[in-house]
């Protein structure tokens, strides 16, 4: 029964999603049905679409299975099969929450613009909470634990190894490998878009 439920309900969830939108977009179908907004938009319906489907599946299942199994005992086995396909339908994920990031952000601007290392994974730095070599969950500076709780460590799935920079870190990095900045500058990107700094450096000579 559940099996029935399950796999007819999600045939039937897609059919009406796909025909529905094939009607709707006509020729256009073909030109957004690769566009990886549009697909998430669509999944996003079916799953949406699925509990109803299944209720209504469900209600007809339960018009046949009375006729043979009376009505109480069809409905247990009806409520049975649609709670454990809803059980395991379920999905859980975990995201930021964006409000509690913008505090963060204020957090990031007070904090002290102090690079200090680079990110590291090593039994060592975990067990010390290296943290970009500030040792410290505390809100202090900029690149330890606060840019980790922005962009996340950089070393699980599905990070995206972003990060940010700041004229005083961008000095601090070049240091560390060797150079120094010839010149600094900041600028619009595209002449009108987001500020962008430009840096120029030269290697230092061998100590």
């Amino acid at each position: 029964m559940q099996s029935f439920l399950d796999r007819q309900s999600a045939y039937v969830t897609q059919r009406c999603v796909t025909e529905h939108l094939r009607l709707r977009l006509g020729i256009g179908w073909e030109r957004i049905s690769d566009d990886t907004d549009f697909r998430a938009a669509v999944e996003r319906c079916r799953w949406e679409g699925f509990a109803t489907v299944l209720g209504a599946l469900a209600e007809i299942v339960l018009g046949r299975l009375r006729q043979r199994l009376g009505g109480h005992a069809a409905a247990g086995r009806i409520g049975e099969a649609t709670a454990a396909v809803l059980a395991s339908s379920a999905r859980e994920q975990t995201v930021l929450d964006a409000e509690a990031m913008a505090r963060t952000i204020r957090q990031w601007l007070e904090a002290k613009d102090d690079w200090q290392d680079f990110y590291r994974n090593d039994a060592e730095a975990i067990a010390q909470n290296h943290w970009f070599g500030t040792y410290t969950y505390a809100p202090e500076n900029r690149w330890g634990y606060l840019m980790a709780s922005i962009f996340g460590s950089q070393n699980g799935e599905g990070q995206f190894h972003k990060n940010a920079y700041t004229r005083g870190k961008i000095a601090a990095l070049l240091a560390r490998v060797g150079f120094e900045v010839a010149e600094m500058s900041t600028y619009l990107w595209k002449g009108d878009r987001e500020p962008m700094i430009f840096t120029r450096a030269i290697r230092l000579p061998p100590s």
